[in-house]
């Protein structure tokens, strides 16, 4: 038995030469893997596929991954009586809760939004607006359907009423509201001082108002409203057009007014870009018949702009996680 042990742990030349020079008088056999309890972390032998790498799980949304969601900055653009449904979005947005830390109006836009950025509660937005009385907007002559054009400081008794002696450097939201001087030729920025003021400069705009002390309403800054509210640190800027479809004027008075409709015109048309530069989401109301004059229009201005917002503001709020 043993001879035969021997004779069989034996390998012939050739096998010695095929083999991998195994010495003389040894057992080739393959080496037990070792045992470790936690294989470290390493390329694989040589000869074997490297195993398939983990899969990376997709980023989250860049809000998401930020610290704070995006800082909203909003434009509430011009429309004189269509201005109301600014109201309508502004509820909307604070039904959503979405965060508003600063806010620029254009022409009757600033009076809804300089009423906002004093408590920065919608709610309070519109008891103060509905204030506003008939008699206390420029009306027809008595021989004319034209409305006979007055100044904005004869608007004083509603600003002081709503504003009373409201500071813009003490207001809860940042706001501003710009106007351009017939008489200088400069553009201003409106931000400090008292509200009522500010805005009196902001809304002087036909058919209803001349300048004050030569300023005049600015209704189509709205890209250097974007660019005001960026230098502030806003990263999402929103637009609230209010003058996206329907009337302007109703028919008689677009013939007593054309030159004023022109000008509405103009800026309808400015706000109806695809690409206003420093915005990055706009919000459209289409009031309908109500035009720039309709006073007796501002409830269903209102709900117009509820309906306008509500879908946008809700994609809002899913995308940023507000």
């Amino acid at each position: 038995m043993l001879i035969l042990n021997a004779c069989g742990s034996l390998k012939t030349r050739e096998e010695i030469q095929e083999g991998d020079a195994v010495p003389t008088g040894t057992v080739s056999r393959p080496a037990a893997p070792p045992v470790a309890k936690d294989p470290p972390v390493s390329a694989p032998p040589a000869g074997l596929p490297h195993p398939a790498p983990t899969p990376i799980p997709a980023p989250a949304p860049e809000s998401f991954l930020t610290k704070e969601p995006p800082r909203v900055g909003v434009i509430l653009g011009p429309g004189g009586m269509k201005a109301f449904a600014h109201i309508g979005v502004l509820k909307e947005m604070s039904r959503a809760r979405l965060p508003i830390r600063a806010i620029v109006g254009l022409e009757w836009g600033a009076v809804i939004g300089g009423l906002y950025a004093g408590q920065g509660q919608a709610n309070d937005v519109e008891w103060k607006a509905f204030k506003l009385r008939e008699d206390d907007i420029p009306g027809s002559g008595l021989l004319s359907k034209a409305i006979q054009r007055e100044k904005a400081s004869d608007l004083s008794a509603f600003l002081n009423t709503v504003f009373t002696d409201q500071k813009m450097e003490r207001a809860k939201v940042d706001f501003a509201c710009p106007s351009y001087n017939i008489r200088s030729e400069k553009f201003g920025w409106w931000n400090r001082g008292y509200m009522k003021d500010s805005v009196s400069k902001c809304i002087a705009y036909p058919p209803y108002y001349t300048d004050t002390d030569g300023w005049l309403a600015a209704p189509m800054a709205i890209e250097e409203a974007a660019a005001y509210l960026r230098a502030k640190g806003m990263n999402l800027v929103i637009y609230v057009d209010v003058m996206a479809g329907g009337e302007i004027f109703n028919s008689a008075l677009t013939g007593e007014h054309y030159a004023d409709y022109v000008l509405w015109a103009e800026a309808r048309r400015q706000a109806a870009r695809k690409q206003l530069p420093g915005v990055n989401v706009v919000i459209r109301v289409n009031a309908g018949q109500h035009g720039v004059t309709d006073f007796g229009g501002r409830r269903q201005l209102m709900d117009a702009g509820v309906n306008s917002s509500q879908d946008i503001i809700g994609n809002l709020v899913k995308q940023y996680g507000f």
